[in-house]
């Protein structure tokens, strides 16, 4: 049995018949037909009904085909190993942050010369942890707020993973100009409970958990019912631009570019520092390609 014979074979069944397989594989009908019918042969089994209108499997021809298939398919991997060991792979994921999106979109840019399949995941900290879990990712990027930071390490120490600090950053409130904040130079963080909030889509480690810690008043914002939800990045923008809703994040990690109609905030009164790092399993390292981008982002963000 050769590989030409299950070729010939799937492809008369994919196109109907033994005419439009030649065209297919650029060879002659009864070429086509003679390979078929020496494969038949050789498994001492019946594969197709030869009709007028063209070719139609027989129950052990369902079978062979199905086995044929998956053999064509595993032979075409096989062929492409040597390929794709010269393709170089990243795999990251990364909390919502246009600024970040930006570098890896600049770092992109500047490996076109470079043979690079570049995967981006977006999600929430406990969502790029699963992706680690998975093995989907090779690492994630993360922030987290100083309150959360002792939890956060408590956490990746039982999943096995661990968190590498690459920026200390200062929270901010992000308003438009629909906002009566908008002309404001600073807020306190005593003002933040009155305010109204868009926020991404998180489970417990969260920017707006922070409010919760401010000055030691846990129970303070234990129940912020005006908050508006998503994982969307043009969702968030437009709420605060349209609806008048502030959102509570770090202009370093999202201000892509100065949007006039944006205003971030500096929160005073508070400890509001957030450490922005990456995650990765404890016991993987990190591949070249990869620590390439890591540095490019700490240099330039």
């Amino acid at each position: 049995m050769e590989l030409k014979q299950l070729q010939y074979f799937v492809v008369s069944v994919d196109m109907g018949s033994f005419q439009n397989a030649a065209k297919m594989l650029y060879t002659t009908q009864p070429h086509v037909s003679k390979t078929v019918k020496a494969l038949e042969e050789e498994l001492h089994l019946k594969l197709l009904n030869r009709e007028a209108r063209g070719v139609k499997m027989t129950n052990e021809g369902k079978k062979v085909y199905d086995y044929a298939s998956l053999i064509l398919k595993n032979t075409e991997q096989i062929s492409r190993i040597n390929e794709e060991n010269q393709v170089s792979r990243l795999c990251v994921s990364t909390m919502p942050g246009a600024r970040i999106a930006e570098l890896c979109a600049e770092f992109y840019d500047e490996q076109k010369d470079t043979r690079l399949q570049f995967s981006i995941k977006q999600g929430s900290l406990e969502q790029i942890m699963g992706f680690l879990h998975k093995h989907i990712v090779e690492f994630g990027f993360v922030y987290v707020s100083e309150h959360q930071l002792s939890a956060l390490y408590q956490t990746l120490e039982y999943k096995r993973l661990e968190f590498v600090p690459l920026h200390t950053v200062k929270m901010d409130l992000m308003v438009g100009t629909r906002h009566p904040l908008f002309q404001r130079t600073s807020v306190d963080d005593g003002e933040l409970k009155n305010l109204q909030f868009v926020q991404y889509d998180e489970e417990y480690f969260s920017l707006i958990h922070h409010l919760g810690h401010i000055n030691d008043s846990i129970h303070r914002f234990g129940k912020i019912d005006h908050i508006v939800t998503t994982n969307s990045d043009a969702a968030l923008m437009q709420m605060v631009l349209r609806s008048g809703l502030c959102h509570l994040g770090c202009s370093r990690l999202e201000a892509a570019e100065m949007n006039p109609m944006i205003r971030y905030i500096p929160i005073e009164n508070t400890e509001n520092d957030v450490h922005f790092g990456y995650i990765k399993r404890q016991r993987d390292g990190i591949s070249p390609i990869s620590m390439e981008l890591i540095n490019y982002i700490k240099e330039n963000l």
